[in-house]
Parts: C-alpha cells; sequence; structure tokens
C-alpha cells in the first residue's frame, strides 16, 4: 500500500529513525518501522501480518488501527480520490491501496 502522512511532523516521525527514538524509544520505535515495512508491501490490509490490523469506527470514519505496543496504534485512513467503496456504501477495504497515517497514539 501506498502511505502518506497527515502532517509533516508524522511523516518525521516514521521516517526519521532519531526522531522516532526519541518520541518513542528504541523498542517502539523499531516496532513502527516494522509495522510501516509491513504496511508498504501489502497489498491490502489483510495482508499485513502483525499488529493486529483492524477496523473501527472513529468520528463517523473507517479508520484502519494497527498495533506497535505498549497501548499505541498507528491510525490510517483509505488515501483515494475516489475512496472504493462496497454496494452496502462502507468502505471496500479489500481495495484500498493508499492509505494516510492520521496519528500514532
Amino acid at each position: 500500500m501506498e502511505i502518506s502522512f497527515e502532517t509533516k511532523a508524522l511523516r518525521t516521525l516514521c521516517e526519521d529513525e532519531e526522531a522516532a527514538i526519541e518520541a518513542l524509544g528504541v523498542n517502539l520505535s523499531n516496532r513502527l518501522r516494522s509495522r510501516l515495512a509491513d504496511i508498504d508491501s501489502a497489498e491490502n490490509f489483510h495482508e499485513i501480518p502483525a499488529g493486529f490490523p483492524r477496523i473501527k469506527k472513529i468520528e463517523e470514519e473507517d479508520t484502519l488501527l494497527i498495533d506497535i505496543g505498549e497501548e499505541k496504534s498507528i491510525y490510517l485512513l483509505p488515501n483515494h480520490t475516489s475512496v472504493p467503496v462496497t454496494g452496502a456504501g462502507v468502505v471496500d477495504w479489500n481495495r484500498v491501496t493508499r492509505v494516510k497515517i492520521m496519528a500514532i497514539e
């Protein structure tokens, strides 16, 4: 999946190892990098092998959560111009190939 970021600060946290270690510590920083690699190599969220990926409705939006440990998760939303939806009108996560990291909390 293609990854983008809600803010420059999130991009820095995810792409700069020193910033991640400073903010999250060594252990969580390593897990974050592993989860990002998993997301990057997956075709869709069903292929993400770790972090208990799941969909949760947050503020009326279907949000993909992926755990990184110590009660912290990556929060992602679909990032398509036209978000793929099912016949029932909900996000079709099987066809989502672009995601935006909204938060790590």
